[in-house]
């Protein structure tokens, strides 16, 4: 993983290219809240503007860039690989013409317009150092920011997909994953549309802390331990999957009773106080 030089006083300056998706809960606090939010700045960037930019740097792509990764599916030819490749040379150009430290993307209208997704885009920028999230989820990114700069630790996004109270176990799966947080990645489809270029990467069987931000003041926190154990692959999920052995049943209940949102934070550890100070 590539660190970027982050002195304790800088200023994060968050991109919020396009709106939150529709569908996101809890995932979009006010105005007021943004710009009371200390340490950070930020930047709304229409979606067209993007657009523009992977307009022109389409001409220039060769896929190259994701020629090393197996491939697992065989809807995934070259010219998918250039698509994927375009939209992360045009999210570098915004961030360098910005000065943007963190992004989040209305990710799914990228099927709509030009049939691919921003999953590997988003997983190389995490990898090196841009804090970068989906859907356009701002409070997932508020998180992501606050648990990499305080751990220096990679940060993954994720759908909780599956919960079993009674073994205390939970299935938590998405499209895109940092690279450095796996111990392998391939290439497959993105779930939900069986189109463009979705990462299916092996995480790592260790302990690890599951958490979110929430609430309308940001003042609320969901905090859970436990531990990734083997699980078998489910074609009916999105393509990076983990199951989690969690340390408190009472804790994970939460997730059914009183949810802060759609996604969940997973950080390799165990760090109960990593929103504390926030």
């Amino acid at each position: 993983m590539i660190m970027m030089d982050y002195p304790n006083n800088k200023t994060e300056r968050v991109g919020i290219i396009g709106k939150p998706s529709d569908w996101l809960i809890a995932s979009v606090p006010s105005a007021e809240i943004l710009n009371n939010l200390s340490g950070f700045k930020f930047i709304n960037i229409p979606i067209q503007e993007l657009y523009s930019i992977y307009d022109q740097v389409i001409t220039k792509a060769d896929g190259a860039l994701l020629n090393s990764f197996p491939v697992i599916n065989e809807n995934i030819d070259q010219d998918e690989r250039k698509k994927s490749e375009a939209f992360y040379l045009a999210l570098r150009q915004l961030v360098e013409e910005k000065n943007l430290t963190a992004l989040t993307i209305r990710c799914f209208d990228l099927l709509l317009e030009y049939q691919t997704t921003g999953c590997f885009a988003l997983a190389k920028l995490n990898d090196e150092g841009i804090i970068a999230g989906c859907e356009g989820d701002i409070v997932s990114l508020i998180g992501m920011i606050t648990a990499n700069r305080k751990t220096g630790q990679q940060v993954w996004m994720a759908n909780p997909s599956q919960i079993d109270i009674d073994k205390s176990q939970l299935i938590l799966a998405h499209c895109t994953v940092p690279c450095g947080m796996a111990d392998g990645v391939c290439l497959d489809t993105h779930f939900e549309s069986n189109q463009g270029i979705g990462l299916n990467g092996k995480m790592k069987e260790t302990d690890v802390i599951l958490f979110r931000l929430g609430g309308k003041s940001l003042n609320k926190k969901f905090v859970c331990t436990g531990t990734i154990i083997p699980h078998e692959q489910n074609p009916n999920l999105c393509r990076t999957q983990i199951r989690v052995k969690v340390d408190d049943r009472e804790t994970l209940s939460e997730l059914l009773t009183n949810p802060l949102g759609n996604h969940l934070l997973v950080l390799y550890g165990k760090h109960p106080d990593i929103l504390d100070d926030f």
